[in-house]
């Protein structure tokens, strides 16, 4: 019995040896799996971060995306403005040059018309001076008139005397 009992110690023996390897086997495994499901876990709470700040970036790029088109109609709406306002200083700046060349016209035809002016000015001035000239002579030959005409019937009543 000695040699059963041996036997039998060694298998007991080998057994516990068994038994503590697969616990140690055990114990790993579920350290891997408490390490795998830590990882896991995390692994999801980095996916949830990372969906969240992909969310936030998409949405700060629709933000942009829509601030862009903001932009761009205000640019549009700015350069069709100058091009508007661009022609309206043309058609004005050709028209300022139309009526300068008009006042430049007119300025010419003020000091021609001056001129005339003087020229009527200085003509009436000299008529009125004939005028008098004639008017004195035509009072003056109006007294001589008379005194001819006195003169006549003078001698009209001497004759007749």
């Amino acid at each position: 019995m000695h040699l059963v009992e041996k036997e039998l110690r060694g298998e007991i023996y080998d057994l516990k040896s068994k038994n503590q390897r697969l616990s140690d086997e055990c114990a790993e495994v579920k350290e891997q799996w408490n390490k795998y499901q830590r990882d896991r876990l995390a692994q999801e709470e980095r996916n949830e971060e990372q969906t969240q700040v992909r969310i936030h970036i998409e949405k700060n790029l629709n933000n942009l995306h829509a601030f862009n088109r903001s932009v761009e109609s205000k640019y549009e709406r700015a350069c069709q403005e100058i091009h508007d306002l661009t022609i309206d200083a043309a058609r004005l700046h050709a028209g300022l040059k139309q009526s300068k060349l008009e006042q430049v016209e007119l300025n010419a035809l003020k000091l021609s018309n001056n001129s005339k002016i003087f020229e009527f000015e200085t003509h009436v001035e000299y008529l009125d001076q004939q005028a008098r000239v004639h008017e004195e002579a035509a009072a003056h030959n109006d007294s001589r008139a008379v005194r001819l005409q006195t003169t006549v019937e003078e001698l009209n009543e001497q004759t007749m005397v």
